[in-house]
This record gives C-alpha cells, structure tokens and sequence, in this order.
C-alpha cells in the first residue's frame, strides 16, 4: 500500500524495489513470523523507502547543533529538522516524537532488535510517512489487526 501510494506508476524506482525484494525475503525466514521480526523487517523497509524517495532521515547528527547522535541521551524528532537534543527541543506537539538515541542508532545500523527501539522507531515512521501520505489512513493496519500483526499503537 505504500509503494501504491508514494510511488508514481511506471517509475523504474531500483532502490525501491530492491529494498521491497530484500523485506519480502526477510518475510519468508523461519522467524519472520514473530511480531517482533515483522516489525523490524517493516521499519528497515520503510527507512529504506524514504532514502529512495528523497526523504531519508537524518540518523547520525543532531539537526540543530551537528553534534553526532548519543545513544544515552532522548531527542525530539522533527521530519523537517532531524533529531534535536531534547534540551534544545521546542515543545512537545504533533509534528514531533520524542525518541531515544539509541533507537535512531539501531535504525541507522538497521538492527531493530529490542522492544523499545521497536516501539518508537514505529512511532517515529508514522509521523514521517503520515505527513507524506496525508490524512488517508493506510488500510493494511485494518487487514492485519485481526491476525494479531498489528496493534492499535
């Protein structure tokens, strides 16, 4: 569904599908099953596909300072600026998520392998791609909750 909605029909797009190919092999390991797993394989995926669409994230530096991203420290993410130390942040709203280095590192270095980097790299996705997409809401996540792939938060 995103590839149908972010995508223009007939564009060639390698990076995109190569990126979509490596997700559906993933999909077919033994251990895909597990939700953990789904969720890496999708957040690798999606990370994937904005850096081929023009919008990749900023993952390594802190967007207000340049300072290299620290795995103790929380930021807030903007998808117009980047992380930005938490101290250094504006307000908490919408147009933002409060995210720990650590997780933005394990998305960068593609190892989503904990719940909390799980969690808030989900939540870090759906801002981005939500402003992308709009205000259509996806309607995979409605197809999947039933089969206890994908929950409510």
């Amino acid at each position: 569904e995103l590839l149908l909605r972010l995508v223009h029909r007939d564009d060639p797009c390698p990076e995109i599908f190569r990126a979509y190919r490596s997700a559906l092999q993933g999909l077919a390991e033994p251990d895909a099953l597990s939700t953990a797993r789904l969720q890496a394989l999708l957040r690798i995926f999606e990370k994937r596909l904005l850096e081929a669409l023009g919008y990749g994230l900023n993952l390594h530096c802190d967007g207000a300072s340049g300072a290299e991203i620290q795995a103790a420290r929380k930021y807030r993410y903007y998808p117009q600026t980047g992380a930005v130390a938490v101290e250094e942040a504006g307000p908490a709203g919408r147009g933002s998520v409060e995210i720990h280095g650590s997780t933005l590192l394990d998305l960068a270095a593609e190892k989503l392998e904990d719940e909390r980097s799980l969690h808030e790299s989900r939540r870090l996705m759906r801002l981005v791609l939500g402003g992308l997409l709009g205000t259509q809401p996806l309607h995979s996540r409605a197809l999947l909750r039933p089969y206890g792939q994908i929950s409510e938060h």
